[in-house]
């Protein structure tokens, strides 16, 4: 077989249960590829199919249709010592961790090494690695019960890795978790792809966590993936309504808007103003364009809500503003705002301006 850069390539999967005298699809002819060394995101609400879906990889869940080469192999077509093999190169950690309670630490990392050929010293010292690798040299030989979540849910990573796998998928794996331990499992996570050339997937309804470490994701919506991108293109140029939807929900600037409208002095904007978003992408952002308004076309701008963040190492900024001034002043002003490659968005608009530029949304 010829190799090629691809962990993980579904082609044309279906998944259907039947449930008495209804049909359920819950993969409707999804085709992935995930290249190896890739961090790769799947986002969609519960129901949305993602889990169902990377359960096709391993075979967990066989196909209804389509076809599933995973690490050049055609899983497919394994006999079952094959596919038992195959299935080691696939780590899986989940929302819940699912360690033995009655277990140490130690007892949990070195649980899938009980039928390999290593040693009793060889399983000690791997276990001994692991557990450095992920921060929890010092917890060997506790129990379940005295760890928090998050260092549960680092005992669940280094179990998964006990086996040298290829492929890690986290199946909403941070989804039990508060702030501040999701960013630190997050981190982990990066850190794993980087030092073991790791490929993970990263199963998700939280678009926080996808933006953190993903290089590419795809969104899934009533089992089909309904858009796919790399991630400074699905933040910065998001499609279809969901996808939207999660990345308003990301970067907070739906929230912002809505505090920014109930505001008095918006609720009641003069006739000389004009609401706007804007949402810039690149070398834009390190432009003094607020300044350039006025220099140029002597229209004021009035910051009252904003982000820029860095999406692998790619500036991604959003403003929302007042701008005032003179009817075609501003009319000028959005159209050079613009023809910087900046999305323009009327969000409210003053009379004199609206009877200039018309009160259509850009």
């Amino acid at each position: 077989m010829i190799k090629n850069n691809l962990a993980v390539n579904l082609i044309n999967i279906d998944v259907t249960f039947k449930q008495k005298n209804h049909v359920i699809k819950a993969v409707d002819d999804v085709t992935l590829k995930i290249e190896k060394g890739d961090i790769y995101g799947i986002v969609g609400y519960s129901g949305a199919g993602k889990s169902t879906l990377v359960r096709v990889i391993n075979l967990l869940q066989a196909p209804s249709n389509g076809s599933v080469i995973v690490n050049d192999q055609n899983m497919l077509a394994l006999h079952s010592n094959q596919l038992r093999y195959a299935r080691k190169k696939i780590g899986m950690i989940f929302q819940h961790f699912n360690l033995m309670n009655a277990r140490t630490v130690a007892g949990n990392v070195a649980f899938p090494l009980r039928k390999s050929n290593l040693t009793k010293k060889q399983i000690n010292d791997k276990v001994d690695q692991l557990l450095a690798l992920v921060g929890l040299t010092d917890k060997k030989l506790t129990y379940p019960s005295q760890l928090s979540g998050g260092q549960k849910q680092r005992v669940a990573i280094a179990r998964a890795l006990s086996n040298d796998p290829d492929i890690l998928i986290s199946d909403e794996a941070t989804s039990a978790l508060d702030p501040k331990t999701t960013k630190s499992i997050l981190i982990l996570l990066a850190s794993l792809n980087q030092k073991l050339n790791l490929t993970i997937i990263l199963i998700t309804h939280e678009m926080q966590a996808v933006k953190q470490i993903c290089n590419n994701a795809a969104v899934m919506e009533n089992g089909r993936i309904v858009e796919r991108n790399n991630i400074v293109n699905i933040f910065s140029q998001p499609e279809v309504k969901i996808t939207q939807e999660f990345v308003a929900t990301a970067n907070q600037i739906d929230e912002a808007i809505d505090s920014v409208l109930a505001q008095p002095n918006i609720k009641h904007l003069k006739t000389n103003e004009v609401l706007i978003k804007l949402k810039y992408i690149g070398t834009v952002t390190d432009e003094p364009i607020i300044v350039g308004l006025y220099k140029q076309f002597e229209v004021t701008a009035n910051i009252l809500a904003g982000n820029v963040e860095n999406l692998k190492d790619t500036p991604v900024g959003n403003l929302v503003i007042i701008l005032s001034g003179q009817a075609n002043n501003v009319k000028h002003a959005l159209k050079f705002l613009e023809g910087l490659d900046v999305k323009v968005t009327i969000l409210k608009i003053g009379n004199d301006i609206k009877s200039v530029i018309g009160g259509s949304k850009r």
